[in-house]
C-alpha cells in the first residue's frame, strides 16, 4: 500500500520516505477486528495503523484510508495544529498499565514550513504524540510540547516515577532535552525533563546497572548519548522490575519492533550449591533477575557442565515450578546423579537462561589428582581405584585429594619443535621437564630445553647468551587439570600457561643481539594419561599440527594457545604457536615420587 507523505522530498538521503521501521502489537480495531497491527509513520505526514492485508485500522472514507488523528485544539501551550509525524520512529505502549497506545515524534504544521521557507517561522512547535491505538484519536493531554524535533529517533515507555502499573513516555530531541510525560501529557515530575547538553541521536534505553535486581534498592536508569558522544545516565526512582512496555529502540534487544515479543532470556541461578544431596539455589526472573521463570531443567553429567554441553548431559527429573526471583529454591538430587548437576531456566517464550553448575559432593572438581589408600574398612570406596562409593562407609579405600609427602616428578624429552603460523620454526634436542603437584588441581613446572637452533636459519637460540643453544623458563609455569573430553571415556589434560600475574612463558633469542628476539605468552594444553588408576608414571602428550595446538581449549572452555612475538630490528610479528615434546614415542613418560591417581570419573 502507499502511506500519504507530505513533501516526498523531505531531507533527501537523511529522512526522506518510511524512515522509521514499522512496529506490531495486538489491538482491537474497528476495522478488521482482533489482531496484529502495523504502526508506521512517515517522515512527514499521516500516521497510520494497519490491518495484516494492508487496510487501515480505521476504515476508509472516499477511498482514502483513514489515519491517526492530526488536528487537535490550541490551549495549553500548544498552537500548532494540525500536527504530522516528523521524521522518527514509532512505539507501542501504555501509560495507564491497560491501554495500548501508538506513540511518535510530530511537528506542526509551522513546523513544517522551516523545512521550506528561511529561518523558523514564529509559534512553529514540536510534540512527542501518544493516540489511543483502538481508536487513532489522540490521547487526552497529547500531543506534548517538545524544544526539538526528536530527529531520527523514537519514544520508550516504562516506569520512571515509581508509580506502577502508570508508565511514562520519554523522548530525546535535537536541542538537548530528554523529556519525559505522563498518562495526562504532563512531565513525568519535577525531576524532567533532563538537561543532555547535545542533540540526542538515539532513543533513551530503559533498564538497570550495576545492580541485583531483587533487591529493594535495585532503580530502574534512563540511558541517552547526543551526537558528541556525551552518554548519560539517570537513576528514576522506580524499581529495577518495573514495567517497561516498550524499554528500548524498537523494543527490545532483538529489535523486533513486536510489542509482545520478550527477547531477555531468564538470568542465572544464583549461588547454586549441594549440600546432603540437596541442590538449593536462589531463583532468577524470566527476564534476567526480574519476574518469574516458566520452568526448570536439571541435568547431571560426570564432567563439569557449561552452557555449550548442557543438552548433552543427562536430564534428571521432578524439578520444582520457578519461584519468584531471590525466592530460594530446593531440588533432592537421586542417588542416580553423577558428579556434577547444573540447573537453569526457560520463559514462557523458550528463552533459555545460562546455568548454574555445582558438585554433589564436596571432593574436588573433576579432573583431580590424589591418592586411593587401603584403609581398615570404614572407607568410602570399595575398590582399589576409588570409583566406586560404598554404602554406609564400609570400604577398603579412602580418597585424599592432592600429593602425598613425595610431590615432585620428572621428564625427559627426547625433542622439542616450537612452530608459529608464520613458518617460524625453532627446535631443540634432549631437554625436561621438572615440577610438583601442587594440589589436586595443579602443578608448578619448569623446562629446560638444550641444543636449540632455529631451523630456517640454523643459528642457535638462547635465553643467556652465555649459554648458547639452551631455552629455560626463567619463572615458575603453572600446570592445571581439564578435562579435554568428558564423559564415560574423559580425556585429561594438563594446561601449562604462565604464572599469573605476568602471561610470559619464555623469552629466548635466535642468533645473538641482531637476531630474531622470542616472546612467547599463554598456554599449551597437552594430553595426560592414565586416568582413574594409581601409578607413578604418566605419560604426557604435546602436540601441534604445524602451528596449532592439539587441542586449542579444554571442554567447553576458551581457544588456550601460545603466541610467539617475533621482533628482528624495527620489525615486530605476533604469531600463534604450537608446541610438540617427544620421548622416545610421541609421549614423555613423567616419573612421580609416588604413587598418584588422576581422577576423571565417579
Amino acid at each position: 500500500m502507499k502511506i500519504g507523505i507530505i513533501n516526498a522530498g523531505l531531507l533527501p538521503d537523511v529522512g526522506e520516505g518510511i524512515d522509521g521501521s514499522p512496529v506490531v502489537a495486538p489491538i482491537n480495531c474497528p476495522e478488521g477486528g482482533e489482531g496484529p497491527k502495523i504502526g508506521v509513520l512517515p517522515d512527514a505526514g499521516p500516521g497510520y495503523v494497519l490491518n495484516a492485508d494492508g487496510t487501515s485500522c480505521y476504515g476508509e472514507e472516499e477511498g482514502k484510508y483513514n489515519a491517526l488523528q492530526t488536528d487537535f485544539s490550541a490551549g495549553n501551550g500548544k498552537t500548532d495544529t494540525p500536527a504530522f509525524p516528523a521524521v522518527g520512529e514509532p512505539a507501542f505502549g501504555t501509560l495507564d498499565g491497560a491501554t495500548t497506545n501508538i506513540f511518535g515524534p510530530v511537528a506542526g504544521l509551522l513546523r513544517a514550513l522551516d523545512v521550506v521557507a528561511p529561518d523558523y517561522q514564529k509559534g512553529s512547535q514540536d510534540f512527542t504524540a501518544s493516540w489511543q491505538a483502538n481508536s487513532g484519536q489522540y490521547s487526552p493531554g497529547f500531543p506534548a510540547v517538545n524544544n526539538d524535533l526528536s530527529f531520527i529517533t523514537g519514544e520508550t515507555i516504562g516506569d520512571v516515577t515509581g508509580q506502577a502499573p502508570k508508565q511514562e513516555v520519554l523522548a530525546g530531541t535535537a536541542s538537548q532535552d530528554l523529556q519525559a510525560y505522563n498518562v495526562e501529557g504532563n512531565p513525568a515530575s519535577p525531576a524532567w525533563p533532563k538537561l543532555t547538553g547535545g542533540w540526542l541521536v538515539a532513543t533513551p534505553t530503559l533498564g538497570s546497572l550495576g545492580t541485583v535486581d531483587t533487591g529493594a534498592s535495585a532503580k530502574k536508569d534512563v540511558v541517552s548519548i547526543t551526537r558528541e558522544g556525551t552518554l548519560s545516565v539517570y537513576t528514576t526512582p522506580a524499581g529495577a522490575c518495573s514495567p517497561s512496555s516498550w524499554p528500548n529502540f524498537h523494543h527490545d534487544i532483538a529489535n523486533s519492533g513486536d510489542y509482545t515479543r520478550d527477547a531477555v532470556k531468564p538470568g542465572v541461578p544464583q549461588g547454586a550449591v549441594v549440600a546432603s544431596r540437596v541442590l538449593t539455589w536462589t531463583a532468577p526472573g524470566d527476564d534476567l533477575m526480574c519476574g518469574t521463570a516458566t520452568s526448570y531443567q536439571i541435568v547431571t553429567s560426570a564432567s563439569p557442565i557449561t552452557a555449550q554441553n548442557f543438552d548433552s548431559a543427562t536430564p534428571l527429573s521432578g524439578a520444582p515450578a520457578p519461584a519468584a526471583a531471590g525466592t530460594q529454591q530446593s531440588y533432592t538430587v537421586p542417588a542416580s546423579a553423577q558428579h556434577y548437576v547444573a540447573v537453569r531456566a526457560i520463559d514462557e517464550q523458550g528463552n533459555i537462561g545460562l546455568p548454574a553448575s555445582t558438585e554433589v559432593n564436596s571432593a574436588p572438581a573433576l579432573p583431580t589428582l590424589g591418592r586411593c589408600v587401603k584403609v581398615a574398612g570404614n572407607g568410602a570406596f570399595t575398590y582399589k581405584n576409588c570409583l566406586i562409593e560404598s554404602s554406609g562407609n564400609k570400604g577398603n579405600y579412602e580418597w585424599m585429594p592432592g600429593p602425598g609427602p613425595s610431590p615432585k616428578f620428572t621428564a625427559p624429552i627426547k625433542q622439542v619443535a616450537l612452530q608459529t603460523t608464520g613458518g617460524k620454526f625453532v627446535q631443540c634436542g634432549a631437554s625436561s621437564l621438572e615440577g610438583e603437584w601442587t594440589g589436586p588441581k595443579g602443578a608448578s613446572v619448569s623446562l629446560s630445553l638444550k641444543g636449540c637452533e632455529n631451523i630456517a636459519t640454523q643459528q642457535t637460540c638462547q635465553t643467556n647468551p652465555t649459554k648458547a643453544g639452551e631455552i629455560a623458563t626463567t619463572q615458575a609455569i603453572e600446570g592445571e587439570l581439564g578435562f579435554i573430553k568428558g564423559g564415560s571415556k574423559p580425556k585429561v589434560g594438563l594446561d601449562l600457561k604462565a604464572k599469573s600475574p605476568s602471561p610470559v612463558v619464555v623469552t629466548f633469542t635466535c642468533g645473538g643481539p641482531t637476531g630474531e628476539a622470542w616472546t612467547v605468552e599463554g598456554s599449551a594444553i597437552g594430553q595426560i594419561t592414565p586416568a582413574n588408576r594409581m601409578t607413578t608414571v604418566d605419560k604426557l602428550l604435546f602436540k601441534a599440527n604445524g602451528a596449532k595446538q592439539v587441542p586449542e581449549h579444554f571442554e567447553g572452555g576458551v581457544k588456550d594457545t601460545l603466541l610467539a612475538t617475533i621482533t628482528q630490528g624495527v620489525s615486530q610479528k605476533s604469531e600463534q604457536a604450537g608446541l610438540t615434546l617427544r620421548g622416545d614415542r610421541s609421549t614423555i613418560p613423567v616419573t612421580n615420587g609416588e604413587k598418584l591417581e588422576i581422577k576423571a570419573k565417579v
